[in-house]
């Protein structure tokens, strides 16, 4: 009587399988989301890497600019 032809644990893979695709999709789209602010971290890693090399050459050779103060 519990299962009722197998329709409940039809009924119960078929939920099953539901939450486990949505779980992967959370998933995939929060890795996603990482990936893109890491890579966005690095970029802007980069462009501070560039400014400070940049301010050290020209404090060392004795050039730099106001503007860049």
């Amino acid at each position: 009587m519990i299962f009722q032809n197998g329709e409940r644990v039809k009924q119960s893979a078929t939920n099953y399988g539901g939450i486990i695709s949505k779980a992967r999709a959370y998933r995939q789209e929060f890795l996603n989301t990482l990936l893109e602010n890491l890579i966005e971290l690095l970029k802007i890693e980069q462009k501070i890497k560039m400014v400070f090399a940049r301010v050290s050459l020209e404090f060392f050779v004795g050039t730099l600019q106001p503007s860049l103060v």
